[in-house]
């Protein structure tokens, strides 16, 4: 661990040197985790993307063509915001035939996070 340096025109801290150390180190050992959070957020914080992912909370599985259908948006949105989600490991797909089918990543964390976000 490094030690703490004490930042220029910064108060002094109101917590020991240990605490900090301590504190630090948990907070270390949540990254993973933030990291994964701001990707959803990431995700989430574009309005299209939120509602593909809300359509495929309530329909398990979902084609390009109704997904623009239902969202009264392109084939070519559709299909470039399902590409993101798709590449950010969120989303993963099942061709039938000649059509794709969308789906969420099934007992992925980010399922249960949209889940309780969106109260589904």
């Amino acid at each position: 661990m490094n030690k703490i340096k004490q930042i220029k025109d910064c108060r002094p801290s109101l917590l020991e040197e240990s605490e900090i150390l301590k504190l630090r180190n948990k907070f270390l050992k949540k990254e993973k985790k933030i990291i994964e959070i701001a990707g959803y957020s990431k995700a989430l914080s574009d309005v299209t993307r939120s509602r593909i992912i809300s359509l495929l909370l309530l329909f398990d599985s979902l084609c390009v063509c109704d997904i623009a259908n239902i969202l009264e948006i392109s084939i070519a949105s559709s299909s470039g915001h399902l590409r993101k989600l798709k590449d950010q490991q969120l989303i993963s797909s099942k061709k039938k035939g000649q059509t794709v089918f969308y789906e969420l990543i099934q007992d992925s964390q980010f399922k249960t996070f949209c889940s309780k976000s969106f109260n589904f």
